[in-house]
């Protein structure tokens, strides 16, 4: 596992926080019940540009979280064919993830979707946000085998969470103060509607002490970037 990696904190979720100008991100992951391992991702990239993305790993073949592991290294990637550097990163695997990608410039936020994980925009209505790639419970597209995804680009004026499969919409709610609290709220509402699968989200949203017509003016000077994946309760 590369540097910067983490597995498995056997009390809870582990939720982590980042802030880059006047953008907050906040992310979590959790394993499914009875599962051996967590076989989804997370990462973060403080830019230039911002760039956070989940990545679930494809059951039903080899290596999913080593697939999932493998995309999410590369979320930093200088390459301008995002896509295309994601699937030579995975395909070395022998297998495959779906992905959630937000790219952020300033009042605009730019989606790549490929396979099953979700985006949802959370203002007074939850509405899910471009379309998912499968066919009857069937993926049609996921890194690592083929498919090129849909891009996507909307103004940055609600707060959106990434999420894997594995998280009910009906477990979202709209964005309070606290995004520890909100993500671990959500995380608690998946559990009691019974979901089994591994479950990741990625909310990313302006700071409430922020300026919204130039939420990023310092990302050019803080360059990071982080990869996670989080075992959790089982």
């Amino acid at each position: 596992m590369k540097a910067g990696s983490r597995l498995a904190a056997d009390l809870g979720p582990r939720i982590e926080r980042w802030r880059v100008g006047g953008v907050e991100v906040a992310a979590a992951s959790m394993r499914g019940r009875g599962r051996v391992e967590n076989q989804d991702a997370y990462a973060f990239h403080a830019g230039p540009p911002l760039r956070v993305g989940l990545f679930d790993g494809v059951g039903g073949l080899p290596n999913g979280a080593q697939a999932a592991q493998a995309a999410a290294g590369q979320i930093g990637t200088a390459e301008l064919d995002l896509v295309g550097a994601l699937h030579a990163a995975v395909r070395p695997t022998g297998g495959a993830t779906t992905a959630a990608i937000a790219e952020l410039h300033d009042h605009r936020i730019t989606f790549t979707l490929i396979g099953d994980s979700a985006v949802y925009r959370l203002d007074e209505r939850i509405d899910r946000i471009g379309p998912s790639h499968s066919i009857g419970g069937q993926l049609t597209q996921a890194l690592g085998i083929s498919g090129r995804g849909s891009t996507f680009t909307l103004p940055f004026d609600a707060p959106f969470v990434l999420a894997s499969d594995g998280l009910p919409r009906k477990a979202l709610k709209p964005v309070g103060g606290d995004l520890a609290g909100w993500v671990a709220s959500v995380l608690d509402c998946r559990d009691e509607a019974g979901f089994q699968d591994d479950t990741t989200l990625v909310l990313v949203r302006h700071a409430a002490d922020s300026r919204r017509e130039h939420p990023l003016p310092h990302l050019a000077t803080s360059p990071f970037d982080s990869t996670r994946t989080s075992d959790s309760r089982p």
